[in-house]
C-alpha cells in the first residue's frame, strides 16, 4: 500500500456506483505509512508522540493464523500473536505515558 500511495501523496480515489450514477472522490486522508519490520523505532516514535491524534494498525492475512479446516483464526500455539503485532499493541498502550 505504501508503494502505491505515497508516490501519489498519499491520495486515493473511491467510487461509489449506483445503477443510475456514478461517483469519484479523491482522498487525501493518509499522511504517512511506516512499516514495523522496517522502521520500529520511526514507528515508536509516531505511536508515541502526542501530536499524533489517531493511529491505525492495518494487519493483512499474513498476519493471521487461520484453521483450514473451519475458515476461523486458530487459537492454539505460541503462532497465535506475531512477536510485531504483540510489540504494536504493547507501544499503542503506552501512548497515555507520554501524554497522547
Amino acid at each position: 500500500m505504501r508503494d502505491q500511495l505515497m508516490p501519489q501523496g498519499g491520495l486515493y480515489t473511491l467510487q461509489t456506483r449506483s445503477s443510475d450514477q456514478s461517483e469519484s472522490r479523491i482522498i487525501g486522508i493518509i499522511r504517512k505509512v511506516l512499516l514495523a519490520p522496517e522502521s520500529p523505532k520511526a514507528l515508536v516514535a509516531a505511536m508515541t508522540n502526542p501530536g499524533v491524534k489517531i493511529v491505525t494498525l492495518t494487519i493483512t492475512e499474513k498476519g493471521y493464523k487461520i484453521d483450514p479446516g473451519s475458515g476461523a483464526p486458530r487459537e492454539d500455539g505460541p503462532e497465535r500473536r506475531r512477536p510485531q503485532q504483540q510489540s504494536l499493541a504493547w507501544k499503542y498502550r503506552r501512548r497515555p505515558d507520554h501524554g497522547c
